[in-house]
């Protein structure tokens, strides 16, 4: 089980968040708490997995809580909640040592994958977050992720030029007409690429790209 905290001073949110998670077999929700004060309290007496934490609290906000917890609980990692969603704010609380960062209007299944993705990888990336902002966090190591993958050589020339091509954000149309391929055959490749580097999705493949030199991201 992976024992979850929520700290969101809106209770409606708060427990209907606590509920849903509850659904999900290998989800426990442990800790519900309106401020950053009454999330360490009750962090002092059971220690979670995975705090979601709001930024915006009432007595103790978010990155008071964060920098208590990195201070008394470096094992416990934990996923931003936010109404702003930007590269910057990832940069800034992801370098203070969040795992993960979501915007609260994203879809319910989305959580479930930014939980899971941090308890079984350590981190956690959300589809709109940056290549270039991937790969500085990789190189100052801010996160350190170990691909499950093959070694890079397994990766053809022209599996290669479509991760290059996936750094530049560019869609299967565009990667087809830029490669003079068709789109299937971009699908193709993508699906052999998340095979052989042993990825999950394309945040996976990128991880495991700037790991081992195969993009042009400086």
């Amino acid at each position: 089980m992976i024992q979850v905290a929520i700290a969101e001073d809106h209770t409606v949110f708060r427990e209907l968040l606590s509920d849903s998670l509850h659904r999900k077999k290998e989800i426990e929700v442990t800790i519900g708490a309106a401020n950053g004060s009454d999330l360490i309290a009750q962090m002092r007496k059971r220690t979670p997995d995975i705090v979601l934490l709001d930024l915006h609290m009432p007595v103790m906000d978010g990155p008071a809580a964060l920098e208590i917890i990195r201070s008394e609980f470096p094992k416990v990692r934990v996923i931003i909640l936010s109404l702003q969603y930007s590269d910057i704010h990832v940069r800034k609380y992801m370098k203070l040592g969040a795992r993960g960062y979501l915007c609260k209007d994203v879809e319910f299944e989305k959580v479930v994958k930014a939980i899971r993705d941090v308890d079984s990888m350590g981190y956690y990336f959300y589809d709109k977050v940056s290549p270039d902002l991937i790969a500085e966090l990789v190189e100052d190591n801010t996160i350190a992720p170990e691909p499950q993958g093959r070694p890079p050589e397994e990766l053809t020339n022209r599996e290669i030029e479509i991760i290059q091509q996936l750094f530049e954000q560019n869609t299967n149309q565009e990667i087809a007409e830029n490669l003079n391929i068709s789109v299937r055959t971009v699908h193709n490749h993508r699906i052999n690429i998340t095979r052989k580097t042993g990825s999950k999705n394309v945040v996976g493949v990128m991880l495991y790209a700037i790991k081992h030199g195969l993009t042009p991201v400086k």
